[in-house]
């Protein structure tokens, strides 16, 4: 469910949600780079019409010559849960059970269902990190069939500490040691880093 909108080479859009105003940016992936194509905001989506705004995003894309592209949604930070795993490297050829045996303890929805995904990272140390994001069903579910309303195709759901780790290293191949990125909006902040110490580290505060 949850994926990296940087992992394949080609045209891509990713819709952010930042408050009540959808930031939408258009880029095109190749060996030697990324181009941003195109950027726009469209303001105050969850008091305006789905159709209204839908229509603003069309012509963007169609603008663009691509009429057709599903979009990458990233979640706000505060309406999804992202942590880190430490596990034993012999258990990366079976991650996926390793991680479901842990799922139920790392979020605090309780009996609600959720949606969940993971990556695993560079392997460090004789462990494997993994990272690990979950979100309510009744969240995602609810802004999936909000963007239907618009007439918007999404292609997949993500965070924003998801496109920060693939963007890093398709630009770079390795990233700085240690780094700390800080993304402002309104009154909250949005933080991302890595270090020897966490090798993947996200968070949001007033």
């Amino acid at each position: 469910m949850f994926r990296n909108p940087l992992v394949t080479l080609g045209p891509g859009v990713a819709i952010e949600i930042r408050g009540d105003d959808l930031s939408v940016a258009l880029v095109k992936s190749r060996l030697k780079g990324v181009s941003v194509l195109g950027q726009a905001t469209l303001a105050d989506f969850r008091r305006r019409p789905p159709a209204e705004w839908g229509e603003e995003y069309r012509a963007f894309l169609k603008n663009h010559r691509y009429p057709d592209l599903p979009a990458t949604l990233i979640l706000p930070r505060a309406e999804a849960i992202v942590r880190l795993l430490t596990l034993p490297a012999a258990a990366k050829s079976k991650l996926k059970s390793a991680v479901g045996y842990q799922l139920d303890s790392l979020h605090p929805f309780g009996e609600e269902e959720v949606y969940s995904g993971y990556a695993a990272l560079e392997a460090r140390d004789g462990s494997q990190p993994v990272a690990v994001v979950i979100a309510a069903r009744s969240v995602v579910d609810g802004y999936a069939d909000l963007f239907a309303e618009a007439g918007i195709k999404l292609g997949g759901v993500t965070v924003a500490a998801a496109a920060y780790y693939g963007a890093i290293r398709l630009l770079r191949g390795r990233p700085a040691s240690s780094f700390l990125l800080v993304d402002e909006h309104n009154s909250t902040f949005e933080l991302y880093g890595e270090s020897p110490a966490r090798p993947f580290f996200s968070a949001a505060f007033d």
